[in-house]
Order: structure tokens, then sequence, then C-alpha cells
């Protein structure tokens, strides 16, 4: 008896799926944000922008329902801006615009929420304080997407949507489980990607049999992180394989990977992320033939990594008054990114690892500060050192104060 489809955030490379749709006499309108092909479905409706994430654009087309047909439900669809706003910071789409009126009016709605799903989940995550990005970007977004990666969205879905106090508290507990499940795949699948990378390539590829498909998004991310250069990672099948890729400023990377689409049964995404389904066999020469593209555009500036540093501060102005002028501007994001300053010549009164070694974590000049997957340092620092410290202002909301997070460092002695 169905005789209409909506998809959210995808639809705009299903030309077959909805050519077989309207043969069965069922319309779609699709909704999404991903790049749109040369030639796109023969859908009822296509509501589209790429200046939003896919729930943001299917929250627009609610809003507008809403406004032309149901106006009396206008409160019900502004509190969902929470889910929109989620969601837009989960996606990594730029906070500027339309979507950093969707973050900013969302976080104001989320941190008064009274879905007991939600309320469930930062419980179980241990935020204390208000939610901002930080907040969703590293904890309760993760915990959301650990279900559709590594087990079945629908039940990140129930506890959304969950009215039951007890449900919504097994719900959450649940997705906190899988979430610690997810980062074991991952950290074990980093690991041998490290191992694997072919610095050679413009465009890193690895593959790998024993990959989780449903982390490799998060593996290239980090390779990027690692080596600054596009990168793509790959579950390999035994016919079919899996691939998502990840790029830097600068670097079309669904553009680049469809260059290769005769090796290709689909492809999807963004000029920064992307993700395909790929025949095994081809992973080879898709290799090769998407570094030969990658040769015509990726130059050594694109290559170079770049902190764009706000203004260099005194010691004397690293204090809480400052902080507060800088959470004035938030929500920070991609494409609205927190300020980051330098200060010159501090000095390192102490420092130690954490996370297993890690991290590094300094006490410089009376302040903490922490330095991400950088523990290897240590070796090359020692108390009484002076060093140029780059970094983000932030609140320590565990031992109160300020703590300072590290973005580079460099050593004057």
């Amino acid at each position: 008896g169905v005789n209409l489809i909506i998809t959210v955030d995808n639809g705009v490379t299903a030309v077959e799926q909805v050519k077989r749709a309207n043969a069965l006499g069922v319309d779609v309108i699709i909704t999404d944000h991903h790049v749109l092909p040369i030639k796109p479905p023969a859908a009822f409706a296509l509501v589209h922008s790429t200046e939003l994430c896919g729930a943001g654009v299917a929250w627009r087309l609610c809003y507008d329902f809403v406004q032309k047909f149901k106006p009396e439900y206008k409160n019900e669809i502004l509190e969902k801006l929470e889910l929109a706003a989620i969601a837009t910071i989960a996606d990594l789409v730029p906070l500027n615009g339309a979507c950093r009126s969707i973050v900013k009016f969302g976080l104001e709605k989320l941190n008064k929420t009274l879905r007991p799903g939600l309320q469930a989940l930062i419980r179980a995550s241990n935020i204390n304080g208000p939610i901002g990005t930080y907040e969703i970007g590293h904890i309760i977004a993760p915990r959301i997407n650990a279900m559709g990666r590594i087990e079945h969205g629908l039940d990140s879905l129930r506890l959304i949507c969950a009215k039951n106090k007890d449900q919504a508290e097994r719900l959450a507990r649940l997705l906190a489980k899988t979430n610690t499940r997810r980062q074991d795949l991952t950290s074990g699948a980093i690991t041998s990607a490290l191992d694997l990378v072919d610095t050679t390539q413009l465009i890193g590829v690895v593959a790998h049999n024993q990959w989780h498909e449903g982390v490799i998004g998060l593996v290239a991310s980090r390779l990027v992180e690692a080596h600054h250069k596009p990168m793509i990672v790959i579950s390999r099948g035994e016919t079919f394989s899996k691939g998502s890729a990840r790029s830097i400023p600068g670097f079309n990377i669904i553009e680049a990977i469809r260059t290769s689409s005769e090796f290709l049964v689909d492809a999807g995404g963004h000029p920064m992320a992307a993700g395909f389904t790929i025949e095994t066999k081809h992973i080879e020469a898709f290799s090769k033939k998407i570094n030969v593209y990658a040769q015509t555009i990726i130059t050594e500036e694109i290559l170079e990594p770049v902190i764009e540093i706000e203004c260099a501060l005194e010691k004397e102005d690293v204090k809480m008054q400052n902080l507060k002028f800088v959470q004035e501007l938030a929500p920070y994001g991609v494409g609205n990114p927190e300020p980051v300053f330098i200060t010159r010549n501090m000095l390192v009164e102490d420092l130690t690892t954490v996370g297993n070694g890690q991290h590094l974590k300094l006490q410089v000049a009376g302040l903490g500060a922490i330095y991400f997957n950088k523990g290897n340092l240590q070796a090359s620092i020692r108390p009484g050192y002076q060093i140029d410290l780059v970094y983000l202002i932030n609140e320590d909301r565990y031992n109160g104060g300020l703590q300072l997070k590290v973005r580079d460092l460099e050593v004057k002695n």
C-alpha cells in the first residue's frame, strides 16, 4: 500500500532504484546534500542543497511543509532543531550560514531537551556542564553512529524516539557498549593501516580484509591527520570491497574518485569525504589511476599543513576573561574554527604522558596543556626548556581554570 518514499541524506545517485520504484507505482522524493551526479534520478521531487547536512535538508523540508500546511505544529518542528544540530556537527559540514543557525539554536534546544533518550545518552556519557559542539562531535555523535557502523542503526533511532525512561537507559548503555567495541576495532585497524601506507603516493590507498567496513572512514581520517594527504581506506571483500576516503583542503576527493568510475559499482560524497563500492579485482588499477589524476591537481602548497593563527598572546593574556570572549563567538566547528593563538618562550615546568603514553601533558607557565597523539615528544622535552606554543584556550571542566589544547610546539633549547 505504500506509494511514496522520502529519502534522507541519500538518493542523488540512486538512478536504478528510483526507476524501479516508479515502475512499481511508488513516487520518490529525494532529500540529500551529496554532490549531484551529471544525471540525477528521475524522482518526483529533488530537495537538495550542499550548504546543509542531509538531516538539515530534511528538517528544512519539514519546516516549510509545516509553515504552509500545518502552522499549528511550528513549535514542535522548532524543537527538532536539536536533532538537526547533532547531525550537522556529526557530519562535519561548515558551521556558517544556515548551518550555523541550525547549530546555534539547536544547541539551545538540546541543553533543555525533554527527550528521554537524549537525556539518558547524556547521563551515560558522563557529560558535566553545557553541551557544545565538542560534546556532540566527540562524545554523543560517536555513540549514536557506532550502532550503524558495526551493528544496526535502528537502536540509535529507538533511543532518540524513546518515550520510556527505562527503555532509554537500556538503549543508552547499549550504545556506550557498542561504541567501546567500535573504538577497539578502529584502534586495531589504524595500527595496521599506518604500516601499510606508501608514503610515495600522493593519495594513500590501503586495503585489508580484516578491517570492518563500519570504521574505515574513521581510519581514513586518522591517516589524513598523520600524513596530511588524501587517504582512501578499503575493506577488502572476496568479490566487492567498500572504500572510504577523506581529503585535505584544496583537493576534491569525490571528483577524483569519479574519474575512475569504470572500476566502481557506486560512489558518493563531498569534496572532503566520500564512500564507494569497488570490485576487489580492480583495487590496484584504481589506486594507480587515481594517483595519476592526483599528479595533475595536487601541488606542494596543498600538501603543506598550515595552522591559521589568530594572533600572538603574552603569557599574562592567557586568562579566563579572554576565554569567555572566545566563547561568545561559538558555536565553533568546520568552517568556523576556534581561534588559535601562539605564545612564545613559555617555560616547561613539568610534563608526562597520559592515555597509555599516547598523549603529552604539559605544565607551562602555570597552565595545564594537552597535546593529543603526541606522547612520543616526551623524549625531546625536559622541565626547564623554553617552547613556543600554538594552542586553543579551553576550560578545564574537571579541575577548573584553563586548559590549553596544543596544536603545535617548537622547542627553543
